[in-house]
């Protein structure tokens, strides 16, 4: 089996959970039946055609200590320019570190989302959440006739707007010129 490249077409049964690759459905028979993983038959003129447009997996890191993984953008941390640095999830960190120093300690040095920096978009994005989040407890504190602030609320929500900076798309001057108007149209109306 072998990862089918990005951009080129596959063939998958009704389910999507069988797939050939272009090479492997030339090769197929067209009139003999194909047994399918899950004990099904088919044959190849019901196999559908797709494209393999999907975004690549998202990097993960492994913790040298427990060898759990998480998203390298969630861990704030990447392997790509030091593949010899060592990285310690933050369960690990803060059990070895709960023998030697106090909670309040360690948690200072454990980094969240907050710890990234704000923009524009994520500022916007906060504050909405927010303010909808609020309408909504309001909301609930009326319908169970409760005080306000007495309703359970979550904390600590936080908004961080993450780009690839690897990733770059051109824009004709058409699209440019039409993307600069609503800009300037959404400041103008927006509140």
């Amino acid at each position: 089996m072998q990862p089918i490249e990005r951009h080129s077409s596959y063939f998958t049964d009704h389910t999507k959970s069988n797939l050939w690759c272009l090479l492997c459905y030339d090769q197929l028979h067209e009139e003999k039946i194909i047994l399918l993983d899950d004990g099904s038959d088919i044959r190849k003129k019901d196999l559908q055609e797709f494209k393999n447009d999907t975004c690549p997996e998202e990097a993960w890191i492994t913790c040298d200590d427990c060898n759990s993984q998480v998203h390298e953008v969630c861990a704030l941390f990447s392997r790509r320019n030091e593949a010899k640095a060592s990285y310690t999830c933050p369960n690990c960190y803060t059990s070895k570190s709960l023998a030697s120093q106090s909670t309040k300690t360690v948690a200072k040095f454990v980094k969240g989302a907050d710890y990234l920096p704000h923009c524009k978009m994520s500022i916007d994005i906060e504050k909405g959440l927010h303010r909808t989040l609020q309408d909504l407890y309001d909301a609930r504190a009326k319908d169970e006739k409760l005080g306000a602030g007495q309703t359970e609320q979550a904390e600590g929500l936080t908004v961080r707007v993450l780009s690839n900076v690897e990733k770059k798309q051109s824009v004709g001057a058409r699209v440019s010129k039409k993307r600069s108007f609503q800009s300037i149209s959404w400041k103008l109306f927006s509140f």
